[in-house]
């Protein structure tokens, strides 16, 4: 059946790279400040240091991006070829403890053909900001690529083994089976070879690299610096997310079990959570080893929950408690930087946060930024206003612009600017105070008439029953030019999932980019539940760089 006239019936905002930008919305213990490293990331899932603090950021759609005293790096470290679609694609990033001696960097993603992928790659021989592509070497290949619970993190152990997390790619059976690597932590050397002492690798019929099992979806896991220790965060179906001591041999009862257990021969996690009362999904976890907190957070554990808008800190008791609230953006990866302030990936954001402990030191401005007007035609003649900048221990500030059109630097907390030529614009302004504390804000202008786009179908109203394929087409219009290319149209699909508004609701990637006028997708023919709707994008580009989207609901048929 399609969804077309006539027929009714997944995890994870671009802008350009910032230095820090204090967040009032984040609400932390007192003598830790939040702030925007950089932004500009297109879906985000995972990312890993670099010894000299550069920042590896993995971007589900296959690039491997490079985040440098606070700037995204044009030029990727790699690129991939990968199969985005639902919640697959470049999914978890380690590098080798010996780099750039060993200049080894690991790669864990979903190729088109339809399976998961362990890859070794050496940086170049004339960069260590860009790999060579000609150096994969493939530690692993074979495991099933799922619409939904692939897993991908990578961690090195502490005797410098490679730790891999794999889903049970929404096969639950397999979690079970030593035949399969599915829903499993495997444990492999930097090569790919096979640790002797592993768990299971003298037993016939049983996958040698299989380290531990019964997981549903291990979307990151830890290890601690000195104890070795590792801590696997599964994210749940209905009832628990965990935070698993991993252990060799160790099976954490999915499906059978999910959170605690009674049942023998099944390990019962360190801390659970229910999801429908709590958050949605166990994302990040970094242990407190390596960060620079007070003496009261070492031994604990910090983890995050995707639509929870927390990260929370587990004492070496197993007593959670908040830590950060009123996050933003869905965190998806929780890491401590070699600064020894705490980081986080937010998904939907497309940006690197870091939490830091200053004590009584200086505080960062707050920066703000308008434009009045913020869009019109050339020759358009804007107010660019940091109006609302304050400092919080009330010093002088100073505030520098760069307007984005290649024109000098300017200072002044009101700067009038005129854009001459059309185009899509972004004004920034850094915000110094006296002690050399500064933040970054940023403001978009749109010089000329924006195009329309028009979705067509699916139609408005129309509904979907599992397995069924809907169909898409648009149109685009540019005001000035007439009727746009099929090429200046490009569409994207979300799967929400839970009612929007409620505490529970997240987004999965689930189709796109897809180009053109006409495209189309499937839906799966198992979901997770009935709580689950899609949401079409279709969005229009002119010869001005100028956009403009339009959305269309599809949700299920009753």
């Amino acid at each position: 059946m399609r969804v077309g006239a006539g027929a009714r019936h997944g995890l994870l905002v671009v802008a350009t790279g910032l230095a820090a930008l204090p967040l009032t919305g984040v609400e932390l213990p007192s003598g830790f400040e939040d702030s925007l490293i950089v932004s500009g990331l297109t879906r985000p899932t995972a990312m890993a240091f670099l010894p000299d603090g550069r920042l590896l950021v993995a971007e589900q759609q296959g690039r491997l991006r490079i985040v440098e005293d606070g700037q995204l790096q044009a030029t990727p470290f790699l690129t991939l070829a990968v199969d985005a679609s639902q919640e697959r694609g470049l999914l978890g990033v380690a590098v080798d403890p010996q780099f750039p001696g060993q200049p080894y960097v690991y790669v864990y993603y979903s190729r088109p053909e339809g399976t998961n992928r362990l890859s070794r790659f050496a940086a170049s021989a004339a960069s260590t900001g860009v790999a060579d592509p000609a150096s994969e070497r493939v530690l692993l290949d074979g495991p099933p690529s799922g619409i939904f619970h692939n897993g991908g993190a990578l961690q090195f152990a502490a005797d410098q083994t490679l730790l891999v997390a794999v889903g049970d790619a929404t096969a639950p059976e397999a979690a079970q089976a030593k035949g399969d690597l599915r829903g499993k932590l495997l444990r492999l050397a930097p090569d790919g070879g096979i640790p002797l002492d592993n768990p299971f690798a003298t037993e016939h019929g049983v996958r040698p690299e299989i380290w531990a099992l019964g997981l549903r979806n291990p979307f990151t896991f830890a290890v601690e610096g000195g104890s070795g220790r590792v801590f696997v965060n599964d994210v749940g179906e209905r009832f628990a997310e965990e935070i698993n001591r991993g252990v060799a041999g160790g099976n954490y009862g999915w499906p059978a079990c999910e959170g605690p257990c009674d049942r023998p021969g099944f390990q019962n996690p360190l801390y659970s959570y229910s999801p429908r009362h709590d958050g949605c999904a166990i994302t990040g976890g970094v242990f407190a080893t390596g960060l620079r907190f007070p003496e009261a957070f070492q031994g604990g554990y910090f983890f995050s929950d995707y639509c929870g808008g927390w990260i929370r800190w587990l004492s070496p008791q197993g007593r959670a408690s908040d830590f950060a609230l009123g996050l933003t953006g869905g965190a998806v990866d929780v890491d401590a930087g070699p600064d020894g302030a705490l980081y986080y990936l937010s998904f939907a954001e497309g940006a690197v946060h870091r939490i830091e402990f200053i004590g009584a030191g200086n505080r960062r401005p707050v920066a703000k930024a308008r434009a009045t007007p913020s869009a019109g035609s050339a020759p358009l003649d804007v107010l660019l206003s940091a109006e609302g900048s304050t400092d919080p221990e009330g010093e002088p500030l100073r505030f520098v612009w760069d307007t984005g059109d290649a024109s000098p630097l300017v200072e002044g907390r009101e700067v009038p600017h005129r854009y001459s030529a059309n185009g899509p614009y972004v004004a920034r302004v850094t915000v110094l105070d006296l002690r050399g504390g500064q933040a970054k804000a940023a403001v978009r202008i749109e010089v000329g008439m924006p195009p329309t786009a028009r979705i067509l179908l699916p139609a408005e109203g129309a509904t979907f029953r599992p397995g069924v394929i809907v169909e898409l087409l648009g149109e685009g219009t540019d005001p000035e030019t007439g009727p746009l290319p099929a090429s200046a149209l490009v569409w994207t699909v979300e799967m929400h999932h839970h009612a929007e508004g409620s505490r529970q609701h997240h987004v999965h990637p689930f189709a796109g980019p897809v180009f053109g006028a006409q495209a189309a997708f499937e839906v799966p023919a198992a979901l997770h539940d009935d709580d689950i709707f899609f949401r079409v994008r279709l969005t229009a580009t002119d010869a001005d760089r100028l956009t403009n989207e339009a959305t269309r609901d599809v949700r299920p048929a009753r």
